[in-house]
């Protein structure tokens, strides 16, 4: 008789919103800890951390444009600071929550702090499409972790703390922004996994997969499915590569048989994989050229002229709008703040001009007798 083990199955994480069993708050994921599982994956995988660190270093740029003096907490080391967290949030997140605070006479902005995205969720919408209150916890796991209620943020209310969340626009979402790499977060998975996968084995010594043929009879139908749930245990998951097993029996006709599976190419399975997830993660960060970001591409030089037009491409279609999501933020609240700010970068200037591909004077009828060139 034999038994096939139903080993470990990869389950997409679920994003979904729903209400929460009390009614008090919008569920982010069917476990509600959807935020807490994308920065899991930003410390797991090399790769998309260091491109989530670097686009958000790009999105700040040259950071707060005007005139902060006479402002205490929009000095350098105030906003700035508060600035570069919100750019980690709106690029891993895919948005970000303010905490603002009024003067006693409600008329002018007091401060404004960033606060860690993972912390809030929101309450229902009202009949106007609008959140009126935010709910926050430092431990959303911990059932018994205190929560508080803000509401948000509108200079008609007299609250002295308010919430301001800005999420953009995200298909199928109503409460919770998404980041824009959601597409490829299973190969993020997959990064994450190979290192997990590769670290175990190395702990444990290499070791392929095998059958397992049992010789003392046949169990009954309940002491095999515990066998079997019991192997399924121990060796389901890339944590359990490289484990092995002891037996113990009367004598060898009794022993049990185990045969190991060789594993054809592995080392090219892993190299495939590898680089596999990196082209994806790239691809799901809307990566121009990678070797925009120290990584080298077979079969692709990556000359100055390619460099600089693959900054200017990923600069407009990637960090100018993640810009104007932040911008639009600080105008919402820059009348009531006594102050005109913004963040920006270096601008670069893009101009096609022609130049002849001949060496000697001609007529050009066709536009193949053109090539563009690019100024910076």
């Amino acid at each position: 008789m034999i038994h096939g083990l139903n080993l470990a199955k990869y389950v997409e994480r679920s994003y979904e919103e729903r209400p929460s069993s009390n009614g008090e708050f919008i569920q982010y994921g069917a476990d509600n800890l959807f935020p807490q599982y994308l920065i899991d994956l930003y410390n797991s995988s090399p790769t998309h951390h260091a491109l989530v660190n670097s686009i958000a270093t790009m999105i700040y740029g040259d950071g707060v444009q005007g005139n902060t003096l006479g402002v205490a907490w929009a000095k350098s080391g105030g906003l700035d600071d508060e600035l570069r967290k919100t750019c980690v949030d709106l690029k891993l997140q895919g948005g970000f929550y303010w905490l603002i605070q009024w003067n006693l006479e409600h008329t002018q902005i007091k401060s404004i702090t960033h606060t860690p995205f993972e912390q809030w969720r929101q309450g229902e919408m009202d009949r106007d499409g609008n959140v009126n209150e935010y709910i926050h916890s430092v431990d959303w796991e911990d059932q018994r972790a205190e929560r508080e209620s803000y509401p948000s943020f509108d200079a008609n209310k007299n609250e002295p703390v308010q919430i301001l969340c800005v999420k953009p626009f995200s298909v199928g979402s109503m409460y919770y922004p998404k980041p824009d790499y959601i597409g490829s977060i299973n190969w993020v998975e997959v990064d994450k996994q190979i290192a997990i996968f590769h670290n175990n084995n190395l702990q444990n010594g290499m070791s392929p997969g095998f059958a397992i043929h049992w010789k003392n009879g046949i169990p009954p139908k309940d002491a095999r499915e515990e066998i079997r749930r019991d192997v399924e245990r121990q060796l389901s998951g890339v944590r359990n590569a490289g484990n092995f097993w002891m037996t113990f029996s009367d004598g060898g006709d009794t022993a049990p048989d185990i045969t190991p599976f060789e594993l054809s190419q592995a080392s090219e399975q892993f190299q495939f994989l590898s680089g596999e997830s990196t082209d994806k993660i790239m691809i799901g960060h809307r990566v121009t050229s990678p070797a925009l970001f120290g990584v080298k591409t077979a079969g692709q030089l990556g000359s100055t002229d390619e460099l600089k037009v693959s900054s200017m491409i990923f600069d407009r279609n990637v960090i100018e709008p993640y810009r104007r999501v932040i911008n639009d933020a600080l105008n919402k609240v820059n009348k009531y703040t006594g102050i005109d700010i913004a963040i920006g970068g270096i601008e670069v200037e893009f101009k096609e001009e022609k130049k002849c591909n001949h060496d000697l004077e001609c007529s050009h009828d066709d536009d193949k007798d053109w090539t563009p060139v690019f100024d910076y």
